[in-house]
């Protein structure tokens, strides 16, 4: 039989033991809803950085058809409700093969491309992704609704 004194102080240490858990528990629930809240500011921040940087840059067209393009026009897709020729943001007015053309007044969506070639082919690329500082590219074989 355990003496009531060594009782009492076994009772106590529990006690304090108790007492010295909750303040733990207490501050830990803390510590992870300051992490918590540390990690959505840092994740908001990445998101907004990535959207200004997206911002900064042009939206730019990579011809990778065989053909200089002499005249771009986009509109959203389905529509024909086409935009400015997009070749007059070039120096000499058209855009090389393998060159790149900066896209000007157009938001993130989806477009047809409506295009001339040097050689007076007209062409229109059905639903091209375009996102705003991206590059978005059309090739050869996109080119399936073509006239001479």
């Amino acid at each position: 039989m355990i003496p009531d004194h060594d009782l009492r102080n076994r009772l106590d240490r529990g006690r304090r033991l108790e007492l010295q858990i909750q303040p733990v528990d207490s501050q830990r629930r803390r510590l992870v809803t300051t992490l918590f809240r540390i990690i959505l500011a840092i994740a908001g921040l990445a998101v907004m950085t990535s959207q200004a940087v997206a911002q900064g840059k042009p939206t730019r067209f990579w011809n990778l058809t065989r053909n200089t393009i002499s005249e771009f026009y986009l509109a959203p897709a389905g529509t024909t409700k086409w935009g400015p020729n997009q070749c007059k943001n070039d120096k000499d007015g058209a855009v090389d093969s393998d060159e790149r053309l900066r896209i000007t007044d157009v938001s993130s969506g989806i477009y047809d491309a409506k295009l001339v070639d040097a050689k007076g082919r007209a062409c229109i690329v059905r639903n091209v992704k375009v996102e705003a500082g991206g590059i978005f590219t059309i090739e050869e074989k996109d080119l399936t609704s073509c006239k001479p």
